[in-house]
Parts: C-alpha cells; sequence; structure tokens
C-alpha cells in the first residue's frame, strides 16, 4: 500500500496548522489572459507513489486502483500569473478519480489582500447522485528548501455529488506563498501534495468481488449490526461447514438400524421431505421406496401377515400438501412415538433459520454481487420494523449461536458450536484462615472485558481474574466456620478454539442516569498469548492466539453503525494481491492495511489524522493458533450436501422466472374464466360472488388475437370450439355485472387487450354445452344477436328463504312472458300450469315485478339486454307465513345484510367468530344477537370501533348510540372484513360507563406485589378507589381493613395520596406506578409529635440502582436505630446471617450517608424535608445490600431484546 506510518507522521509534522475551518470550493471565474503552463504529467516521478514507498515494476502491472490510500504530487508553473482555479491529473484511489486544485483567491473589499484556494476534488465529472466516499487528506504546499517547513492542513469529509470538493478557501496568504525567501516558490513552480485516505465508496460500481475476491451484505435499514456478525461467522470456516451440514428438511426418525439395507435405503434418499422408518420385521413394497420430484418421498413398508399389524386410527396423512405417511402400529411404542415426535421444522421453510443461514452463507460463497438478508430476519420471525431497529452485536451473536446449537442437537453436527466457542472457568472463594474452599465450574462463550481505566487487553485480563478480598463487613459465610475473611476471584480453565472478547465501551452512569459510551484508547495485538490466566498450561499447546476480526462501531450509546475488519486467510503475509486484511461495511467491501483495521481502532481522542472520534473496536474474534488451519480450514464446493445446493439453485432458478414474468408482466394480462357451475348454490345479486368465486385463470398475450385464445381455450378446456361461446362479463351503469354478446366472427382477429377496453383481468362467462351431450357432438344453438336475447332465471323458495339457480335460456326478443312460464316450471320441477310470480332483478335492493305476462319482453322487462335475470317463486298463499314472503323482500333483506367479526378486545389476535347482522340494526339489537352467541346479558356486553390504521380495538362504543350498524362500518372498504371489538364486563354497561379503568399494584399480606385492575367512578376520588379495591383483594384476617394509595417511581414511594384527592388528577405514565396496601396496625394512629412514617427502598452500593419493593415505616424520636433494624428484619423475614450484610444510610437528594447502627438514635428532623427545598423529595432509608432477584436490563423498555422467534 501507499506510505509507511513513519512517513505519514513526517507529513504532520511543523509547518501542520489549522487556522481555519475547511470549505465547500466556490467558483470564481479569473482573467484567462495567459494562463499556467500546466505539466503534461505532473505526478511526481512518473508515478503516484506507493504507500510502501516502493515502485517496483510488478507494484505498476498492478491494478492499484483499490487502494485506500495514495499521495498526489502537482506542479503548477508559472503561479505569479495564476488567475483562474487549475486541476491535477486524475490519481485513482477506491476507483474514483481524485483531483488538486488550485486557484487565487481575490477579496473585492480587500483589493491587496489575495490567498491560495487549496482544495482535493472526488469524482466531480460522474452524473450520478447518489454516490458518497469518506476520506481524510492531508494537504500541503512544499518547501523547497525544507521539507520540514513544509505547510500542511488536515480535512475530513463525506464526499458527494453536491460537495464533491472540500479544502480551504484561504489556505495560505498569497505573498507568503510567492515570498522567494520562505522556499514555496521555486522558478515560479509551487508544488502542492495532497495524501487521501478514503474508504470504500457506497453508491457507485464498487466491484467488491473484483478488487477483494469477497462480496458484502445489503443493508435492510439497521442491520448492519447483524451484517458485521454474519460476515465474522461466514469465514469461521469450520462453523460455516457445519451450518451446511445441518439438515434442513423435515428430520426422519429411524427407529430401528439394525436392517442395514432400510437404514441405508432411508439415509441414501434424497432429503425432500418426511420419511417413516418402520420397525422390523416389515419387509418393503416393490416400488415401495419412490422419489417424486417435488412429489416429494414416500417411504411403504408392508408388515408380514405374521405380525397383524393394523393401522393407527386416523394415520398420518399430510393432505394439503398431498403427502402420504403409512403409519402401522404394531405393540413397539416406539413407532407411535417417533411418528408423532418427528421435527416438522421444514414445513414452512421460511421458517427455517438454519436454510436461511445456509442461503446466507451459500450466496457469499458464490455470489459476485452484494447479498440480501431478508429471508434471514424473515426466518427469525422479525416483522419490517425490527429492520430498522438497531441491537448490540454481542446480544445478536449469543442468540444467534443458542438458536443454531439448538438447532444442530439430534444432527451429525451436534456439539459444533460448544467445541469452537466454549471455554470453561472456576469461580472460587477461598478462606484465608481455614480449610474452606466453595468452586463452581461455569462454562462460557464469550468474555466481557472492562476498559474503563485500561491501557490494553492485557490489563482487562488481569481485573478480570482480580482476586477481591472478603473481609471487614463483607466477610464470606463459611458456614459451620461462620463469617471468615476470604479471597474471591475466577480463573479461566480452558479457552475455546474460538476466542469472542465484548469490550465494555457501553456502561451505565449514575451521574446521568443513563448508559453511556466509554471512547477511550484501548490497545489490542494481533497475537495475544493467554497462558498467564490460565488455572494450569498446556506445553503442547499454549494458549496463543491470532485475530481474525475487529468489529467497530462508529457513533454513542443512541445509535451508530457497525463495520467489521476480517482476517479471512489468518495467513499473516503481506501481499498486495491479497492483503490480509478487509473491511466490510455493509454491500461495499474493500482491502486495507493492518494499521486500518488494528491500531486505527483503538479509539481514543488524539489529534491523529486516523483516529474518528467515537469510531473504535467494540467486539474481537481470536483464534488459537494452533487450530487456524481447523478453524479456516477452506471450504470448498464438496464440502456443500448436494442436494442443499440443488434446493438453493432451484431457489434461484424459481426467483429468476419470477422476475421475468415480473419485468415481462406489462405484456400479458389474465382472462377470468367463469362457467356455470359457478352459479349455482349463489344467493345474492347477479350470477356469482367475486370474493368467492373460483376462476380459470389464463395468462395472455395482450397482442394475442381472440381467435388464438379460443383456439388455446378449447385445448384447456375440452370442448370444440363450436361447442363454446363467450360472453364478456360487463359492467352496468347500476352496478351490476351481467353477461354481454361477443362476436367472434366480428372480433376474431382483434387483440385481446383492444376487446376488453385495457380490462386486466377481463372476466369472461364460458358458456358450453351440457358434458353429458358434448359426447354425443351436439353443438350449442344459434343466437341472433339483433332478434334473441339470453336471460337467466332464478326460482325463490319462501320457506328456506333461499335461490335455486335455473340455468339461462336463449329467447326472441318478441317473445311474450307467458311463453316463458313453461320453461320456468320445468326448470324449478313445478307441475305444469303452477301459477308463478315473476320479478325482474334490476340491481342490489332494486327488484320490480312483472305484472303482465301477456307483453313481449322489451315492454315487460326495463331496458332488455343479454345478461337480464328472472326470479320466480310459486303464488302459494303459505307464503304470506314465511320471514321474507317474497323474492322482493329476499332482495330487500340481502341489501341490507352484512357479515361483522367480533373478537374478543382481552384475547390477543383473536380470530373472533362472524355474526349476519342487518345494516339497519341499531346498538341494542346488535348486542342481543352478540349476547345470544355468547349465552350472556347484552347489558354485560361492551363494544369498541375497529381502529382505521391497524388492526386493533379503537374507542368504546357507548351503550346509548343513537346510529345503527352502517355508521360504524362506514370507514371500511367495500371487500374489507368487518371487524368490531367485545369485551365482557362483570357490571352493566350503564354502570361502567360512569367508571374509569385503574391499574395498579396491589401488595399481598404475603409481602408479594399483584397487578389489579379496578373501575373506581371516573369523577370519583382516591376514597373511591380504596373501596372498589376491597371488593376485589383478600383483606387480612386481622388487620387494619384500611387501605392506602402509594405513588412509586425507580422502586422508590414517592408520596402517599390522601383519601379525599380527585382521581382525575392521578394520569397514568409509564415511568410511575400506583400501589395499593393494608395499612399495618401499628401504623394507624401516629403521633405527630414523636412518630413518623418513612419510605424505606432497597439498593446496592450506587443509590441509582434501587430494587426490591418499597415500604413505610414507622419511626419513633429518640428510639436507638437497633430497634428500627429488628423492625425491619421481622418485617422483611430474613435469616440473622444475612441481615448481618446489610448496611443502611439515610439518602437524600442521591446522596447517601451511612449510618452507625450501634450509635445512631433516631431523630425525626433527618427524614424532614430540609428548609428551602420542600419541592425536592423528602430523604429516604435505603437498605444497601445484594440484589439476589434475576437481573434485569436496565432500559428494556427503550429497547427490545432480541428475539429469534423460530
Amino acid at each position: 500500500m501507499n506510505h509507511h506510518h513513519t512517513q505519514q507522521q513526517q507529513q504532520q509534522k511543523a509547518g501542520e496548522q489549522q487556522l481555519s475551518e475547511p470549505e465547500d470550493m466556490e467558483m470564481e471565474a479569473g482573467d484567462t489572459d495567459d494562463p499556467p503552463r500546466i505539466p503534461a504529467n505532473p505526478v511526481i516521478n512518473g508515478n503516484v507513489a506507493m504507500a510502501d514507498g516502493h515502485n517496483t515494476e510488478e507494484d505498476m502491472e498492478d491494478d492499484t486502483s483499490w487502494r485506500s490510500e495514495a499521495t498526489c504530487r502537482f506542479v503548477v508553473e508559472r503561479f505569479s500569473r495564476l488567475s483562474e482555479s487549475v486541476l491535477s491529473p486524475s490519481c485513482f484511489v477506491r476507483n474514483l478519480p481524485w483531483k488538486i486544485m488550485v486557484m487565487p483567491r481575490f477579496y473585492p473589499d480587500r483589493p491587496h489582500q489575495k490567498s491560495v484556494g487549496f482544495f482535493l476534488q472526488c469524482n466531480a465529472d460522474s452524473d450520478s447522485t447518489s454516490w458518497s466516499c469518506h476520506a481524510q487528506a492531508m494537504l500541503k504546499i512544499i518547501n523547497y528548501k525544507d521539507d520540514e517547513k513544509s505547510f500542511s492542513r488536515r480535512i475530513s469529509h463525506l464526499f458527494f455529488h453536491k460537495e464533491n470538493d472540500w479544502g480551504f478557501s484561504n489556505f495560505m496568504s498569497w505573498s507568503d506563498v510567492t515570498d522567494p525567501e520562505r522556499g514555496f516558490v521555486e522558478d515560479d513552480q509551487v508544488s502542492f501534495e495532497v495524501y487521501v485516505q478514503a474508504d470504500a465508496p457506497h453508491g457507485v460500481a464498487w466491484d467488491s468481488k473484483k478488487h477483494t475476491g469477497y462480496v458484502g451484505l445489503k443493508n435492510q435499514g439497521a442491520t448492519c449490526y447483524m451484517n458485521s456478525l454474519l460476515q465474522t461467522l461466514f469465514f469461521t470456516n469450520q462453523l460455516r461447514r457445519a451450518v451446511y451440514m445441518m439438515p434442513t428438511e423435515r428430520e426422519f426418525v429411524c427407529l430401528t438400524p439394525s436392517l442395514s439395507l432400510l437404514y441405508q435405503a432411508v439415509y441414501m434418499m434424497p432429503t425432500e421431505r418426511e420419511f417413516v422408518c418402520l420397525t422390523p420385521p416389515l419387509s418393503p413394497v416393490p416400488g415401495g421406496v419412490h422419489d417424486v420430484y417435488r412429489g416429494r418421498v414416500f417411504v411403504c413398508l408392508t408388515p408380514p401377515p405374521s405380525l397383524s399389524l393394523s393401522p393407527v386410527p386416523g394415520g398420518v396423512h399430510d393432505a394439503y400438501r398431498e403427502r402420504v405417511f403409512v403409519c402401522l402400529t404394531p405393540s413397539l411404542s416406539l413407532l407411535y412415538q417417533a411418528v408423532y415426535m418427528m421435527p416438522t421444522e421444514g414445513d414452512d421453510s421460511s421458517k427455517s433459520v438454519p436454510l436461511a443461514l445456509q442461503r446466507v452463507f451459500y450466496e457469499l460463497q458464490h455470489s459476485d454481487k452484494p447479498v440480501g438478508t431478508k429471508k434471514l430476519t424473515k426466518s427469525f420471525g422479525w416483522e419490517t420494523l425490527d429492520s430498522f431497529m438497531q441491537h448490540d452485536v454481542q446480544e445478536l451473536c449469543r442468540v444467534l449461536l443458542d438458536n443454531v446449537e439448538n438447532k444442530m442437537k439430534g444432527t451429525c453436527v451436534e456439539g459444533t458450536i460448544p467445541k469452537l466457542f466454549r471455554g470453561k472457568m472456576v469461580s472460587y472463594i477461598q478462606c484465608k484462615h481455614v480449610d474452606y474452599r466453595s468452586e463452581r465450574i461455569e462454562d462460557y462463550y464469550d468474555i466481557q472485558l472492562s476498559i474503563k481505566g485500561k491501557k490494553n487487553i492485557f490489563e482487562s485480563f488481569k481485573d478480570y481474574v482480580a482476586v477481591e478480598q472478603l473481609d471487614g463487613d463483607n466477610k464470606y459465610d463459611a458456614g459451620e466456620h461462620g463469617l471468615q475473611e476470604a479471597e474471591k476471584g475466577v480463573k479461566f480453565l480452558t479457552f475455546p478454539p474460538i476466542l469472542h472478547l465484548q469490550l465494555m465501551r457501553f456502561m451505565y452512569d449514575p451521574q446521568t442516569d443513563q448508559n453511556i459510551k466509554i471512547n477511550d484508547r484501548f490497545e489490542f495485538p494481533e497475537q495475544l498469548p493467554l497462558d498467564e490466566f490460565l488455572q494450569k498450561t498446556d506445553s503442547k499447546d499454549p494458549a496463543n492466539y491470532i485475530l481474525h476480526a475487529v468489529l467497530v462501531h462508529s457513533g454513542d450509546n443512541h445509535g451508530g453503525h457497525y463495520v467489521v475488519y476480517l482476517n479471512p486467510k489468518g495467513d499473516g503475509k503481506v501481499s498486495v494481491k491479497e492483503p490480509i486484511w478487509c473491511k466490510f461495511d455493509d454491500d461495499v467491501v474493500s482491502r486495507c492495511t493492518k494499521e486500518e483495521a488494528i491500531e486505527h481502532n483503538y479509539g481514543g481522542h488524539d489529534d491523529d489524522l486516523s483516529v474518528r472520534h467515537c469510531t473504535n473496536a467494540y467486539m474481537l474474534v481470536y483464534i488459537r493458533e494452533s487450530k487456524l488451519s481447523e478453524v479456516l480450514l477452506a471450504v470448498n464446493d464438496v464440502d456443500i450436501p448436494q442436494q442443499l445446493v440443488e434446493r438453493l439453485q432451484e431457489e434461484k432458478r424459481v426467483e429468476a422466472q419470477k422476475r421475468k414474468e415480473r419485468q415481462e408482466a406489462h405484456l400479458y394480462m389474465q382472462v377470468q374464466i367463469v362457467t356455470e357451475d359457478q352459479f349455482c348454490g349463489h344467493q345474492g345479486n347477479d350470477m356469482y360472488d367475486e370474493e368467492k368465486v373460483k376462476y380459470t385463470v389464463f395468462k395472455v398475450l395482450k397482442s394475442s388475437t381472440l381467435q388464438e385464445f379460443v383456439q388455446n381455450l378449447s385445448q384447456t378446456m375440452g370442448f370444440p370450439q363450436d361447442q363454446m361461446r363467450l360472453w364478456p362479463m360487463q359492467a352496468r351503469s347500476n352496478g351490476t355485472k351481467r353477461p354481454a354478446m361477443l362476436d367472434y366472427e366480428a372480433d376474431c382477429s382483434k387483440s385481446m387487450i383492444d376487446l376488453s377496453d385495457n380490462e386486466n383481468p377481463w372476466t369472461i362467462f364460458l358458456e358450453t354445452v351440457d358434458p353429458e351431450m358434448a359426447a354425443s357432438g351436439a353443438t350449442l344453438p344459434k343466437f341472433d344477436k339483433d332478434h334473441d336475447v339470453m336471460l337467466f332465471l332464478k326460482m325463490y323458495d319462501p320457506k328456506s328463504r333461499s335461490l335455486n339457480y335455473c340455468g339461462h335460456i336463449y329467447t326472441a326478443i318478441s317473445c311474450k312472458i307467458r311463453d316463458l312460464l313453461p320453461v320456468m316450471c320445468e326448470r324449478a320441477g313445478f307441475q305444469q300450469e303452477t301459477s308463478l310470480i315473476l320479478y325482474e332483478e334490476v340491481k342490489p335492493n332494486l327488484t320490480e315485478r312483472i305484472q303482465d305476462y301477456d307483453v313481449s319482453l322489451d315492454k315487460a322487462l326495463d331496458e332488455l339486454m343479454d345478461g337480464d335475470i328472472i326470479v320466480f317463486q310459486k303464488d302459494d298463499p303459505e307464503n304470506d307465513s314465511s320471514e321474507l314472503p317474497t323474492a322482493k323482500d329476499y332482495f330487500r333483506d340481502l341489501y341490507h345484510r352484512v357479515d361483522v367479526i367480533f373478537c374478543d378486545k382481552t384475547i390477543h389476535n383473536d380470530p373472533g367468530f362472524v355474526v349476519t347482522l342487518s345494516n339497519r340494526m341499531n346498538y341494542f339489537q346488535v348486542a342481543k344477537t352478540v349476547a345470544q352467541r355468547l349465552n350472556t346479558d347484552p347489558m354485560l356486553l361492551q363494544f369498541f370501533k375497529s381502529q382505521g390504521y391497524r388492526d386493533g380495538p379503537g374507542n368504546p362504543l357507548r351503550h346509548n348510540y343513537e346510529g345503527t350498524l352502517r355508521d360504524l362500518l362506514q370507514f371500511f372498504k367495500p371487500r374489507q372484513p368487518k371487524k368490531l371489538y367485545y369485551q365482557q364486563l362483570k357490571m352493566k354497561i350503564t354502570d361502567f360507563e360512569n367508571r374509569r379503568s385503574f391499574k395498579s399494584i396491589w401488595l399481598t399480606s404475603q409481602y408479594r406485589e399483584e397487578e389489579i385492575t379496578l373501575y373506581p367512578d371516573k369523577h370519583g376520588c382516591v376514597r373511591d378507589l380504596l373501596e372498589e379495591c376491597k371488593k376485589a383483594v383478600e383483606l387480612s384476617d386481622k388487620g387494619s381493613e384500611k387501605l392506602r394509595l402509594l405513588e412509586i417511581v425507580s422502586y422508590k414511594i414517592i408520596g402517599v395520596h390522601q383519601e379525599d384527592e380527585l382521581l382525575e388528577c392521578l394520569s397514568p405514565a409509564a415511568s410511575r406506578t400506583f400501589r395499593i396496601e393494608e395499612l399495618p396496625l401499628d401504623q394507624v394512629d401516629l403521633d405527630k409529635d414523636t412518630e413518623m412514617l418513612i419510605p424505606v427502598a432497597h439498593f446496592h452500593k450506587e443509590v441509582f440502582g434501587t430494587f426490591g419493593i418499597p415500604f413505610l415505616l414507622k419511626i419513633r424520636q429518640g428510639e436507638p436505630f437497633r430497634d428500627v433494624m429488628r423492625r425491619i428484619q421481622s418485617m422483611l423475614e430474613i435469616q440473622e446471617k444475612e441481615f448481618e450484610k446489610f448496611k443502611f444510610a439515610i439518602v437524600m437528594m442521591g446522596r447517601h450517608q451511612y449510618l452507625t447502627e450501634d450509635e445512631y438514635e433516631v431523630n425525626l428532623k433527618d427524614f424532614q424535608p430540609q428548609p428551602g427545598n420542600m419541592s425536592h423529595p423528602r430523604p429516604w432509608l435505603g437498605l444497601d445490600h445484594f440484589n439476589k432477584a434475576p437481573k434485569r436490563g436496565r432500559y428494556t423498555y427503550l429497547e427490545k431484546a432480541i428475539k429469534i422467534h423460530n
């Protein structure tokens, strides 16, 4: 690469100044009378110098455009006559052209003052607006007399299309540069030099594969932390090889491998889904082991008659995927268990984490472009929002490896994760004066090292194993030996082949009560010897580690960006063609120097150009030197199971086909064919329900002709062309959709898109000959488009309140209605001459009776057209007793009919139940219908509207709502499922609506907290809330029966609310809770002069780290504090030995003062607010002791923990 670090430091010596902030160049036109002459090749020595100072022929033959740094020199001749900006030839760094720009700068208000403008320009000739490249540079004017006196200034900038140059308009005064005595000009020539160090660019045609041999990962929004980890795991070759070997189809169970042939058969079968291996003595069915590509695999074994086996009732049958298992049940329970215990992870491949990980690894190994991770995060069960939330990379590492380890159990690669990452340590406590030692051996998968106040990794390891002295008040309870002075610490028993070290840069700051990032300088070596930290070393296998990966975080506690520097080969050899370190920044991979990967990520706030504020190493990966060749053994194509390769390639083929279809979608249209079969059973308007009908869909070229389509349709449907007729479904102006005539002879040569009037999809009713008559060669009757009309017939049955489809008929327009009555009777199965009532179904909610049967169709029906519908029914007096006696009544009811889904608000993702209602129903009618379904009282139900912007309950509905159901559902889209929510109440809705929901904590007599929800009067006071609570909880037998309401923040009591305080003043908040408790008998009556209730809370060392259940305690003026301690011990039921470890402090304003238990006597003034500070919380008594409760993250409410749900 380019300059040695010593040379870079030399460039930053004397003469480097920071006079003003760098700025974007502003172009100013100058006179071009005699522009300065620019040498044809102003680059020094005819070449850009390489970083290592060498310029060999071998180096020159290499493509160096990928390099991350370079030094360019530009000599401007005739400098004194420079009147406009000049540019140097391009110098390529990171495949982008960089130029030096020099110009004179004039000042209109100061005509005698002039300066030299010096800028660095990047990619200025590009038309792209999406590129960016971050770079740091040293801009220098060379001093001919003494290089030590060269004048330099530094810049750091993100170059992009709007700011493609950066530097100084007043880099140096013109007089200083042109003064021969200063040494910057010689023969009217001035040399400008730039040392530029650039990151790999984004948004340009950066070919990571070409420049590094590797590819990156696409960022989904905030998944840089995951991308960095995935690259690290990918280059852990031994892990990658194991992941490839994980079975990712549905695993099969082989109960009896003693049958060698069967055992071999099962394991040699393609892993294309389910196998069941039955217990012998069973003989294979000839051809029973059968592999149908994409039809999956069946193992069918036949029992000999001597076993008299019978099928399991119900068997095991997967009808959805059309796969069958033969499940025989000898009295061998293992078989029965095996079939039902078969893993089913492969059922949905999108939820398979191993398969998704295999896919990412395979594409990283074979792809030439950045790899996507959406399928991987989908397999985690993450929603889109999760991809925009940044998490901790070490936390994801632990969760992901745990998940993979569990998925590896029971497979040929079981135990790979522990083998690679698990080490052992022993935690011990050794008494000094008695022979007693307590120790516990623990596994670890990573080590968290403290860096605060540490210079390097060795100091952190020493701190990790440092011995803690347990003495004084912190003596160790050694059982029968009592409290003893002891030493406590940990020692490492083993280090794993792959060592993950997390540098604890994020810590809780009690002063600010928030997490902060520590950016202090912290050094780590490329080679890490750890024998000194082992309890017992192995001379044959020393614990020497080689640095493999550096995961770097840029930013602060609230967010930032992750990248990873990797040494993929781990060989330590320096080569220009194949450098040992690469930087993986999401989709961009670039080569880098060892210094960039290691030293530049120590952190700190040095003035060094290479150090960036808030950018430093966060996680380190070391590999044991003795295991290096094994862990990093190259993974070749032969190491990937062939069936996995075939599956992933098939996925690619299918995706490519879908992509091609999407690209060509504009050339095609869909034709939806509906046949008369779909009309049968339809109970609504028109001929079918568009939401429920099952179309036969054809993908047709828009430019294809009707004739071509009909030929294809004939072959597909199995009818000759003379047995079919096409009737396009046409939307009428009245909102109905009916078949219309298509003139095949006139339109056969027209294109499909023209015939459809650009309707896509285009729906067509396909009329065919009756299948029973088709075989005899029957054809469709002739249809005269000018004189005939096609009508559809429906019969209404008032008794069953249902419609029956009675087919369609061709008839002459001049035909009288009476002439159609025999056909209707025949179709309906009525006796001829049956009296019929006829209606025309015009549109929804408009059904008109046909009065005169002796007129022609064109006069009887309104605007006679093909596709008109006649509904008929028997003229029967008994119809009057029906709820819907006429077809007109039926269609009116149908118009207002709506299916509503009712979901229980209290059950998450409740699927609910469907109730058919009328739009005209009022609140009580709806409530009555739903109550009947739930078998409850309508007054014990509360309903909620559905939220408009997302699925979920919205505002509650009052019982006196005056609107109709139609009003409630008006904001739903026409085809959107109509959904309302409900909850069942314990009191009538009329009472409930006058109350408010109040969530609080109830402290039981056993000193446990339980969450309860109370419903006091919304206009009431605390007294009403407490009375409501008495009804909901169980009070102690001999208690005071008096309750009080406490307000708690951060596990501390900050106040007691008075009974007459209005509930309206108690607004809920995420940071505080309300607790209700029964007053202890000793706190009912207090002597205000000598007694007081004080708040008590638990903490450990830091008063900001409160925990546990706070409480109120009664104290008396002048009583010995030992008495107070005894009451606390009795109240908390703590053993004497444990209670001896407690310390007590008075805490006020975040400061604590420990009490001397034997000397202190209670002074009530110590617990009263100081004069002048009444607005501040009063002092409280702190119990300082270790928190034995399970630890929880302090900020879990701010950031969701990482979870992999599958």
